[in-house]
């Protein structure tokens, strides 16, 4: 697994207990339990981290810097055009990427956009 995912305040917990198959160290129980819940819907494969939704389709895990380039390129890029941010939102979704955040970076970025 990649270091970069390791080192990630979103993915360093998921990624121990699907490495590991157990809890970090010094985690309480009820932390855990929503762990487990949570990793169950990621997935390691070939050293890249996925997120299943709902329809079962693997999206990739980006980490914060380069989430922030895809919502650059999603709203001001070739792909954008100063679109509403759940537009963007799921055009980046179904471009099958995904990150903790994901609709919240998208909120700020197209609220705190000049030319929008």
């Amino acid at each position: 697994m990649s270091e970069i995912f390791l080192q990630s305040p979103w993915y360093s917990d998921i990624v121990y207990v699907l490495q590991h198959l157990s809890l970090p160290p010094k985690m309480s129980k009820n932390k855990g339990r929503t762990l487990k819940i949570k990793a169950a819907k990621f997935c390691i494969l070939n050293n890249a981290l996925y997120w299943k939704d709902l329809g079962g389709i693997f999206l990739n895990c980006l980490i914060v810097d380069e989430a922030q380039q895809v919502i650059s390129d999603f709203h001001r890029g070739d792909c954008g055009g100063h679109l509403f941010w759940n537009i963007i939102a799921n055009k980046i979704l179904r471009a099958r990427y995904y990150w903790a955040t994901l609709f919240l970076d998208v909120y700020k970025t197209v609220i705190n956009c000049h030319e929008c």
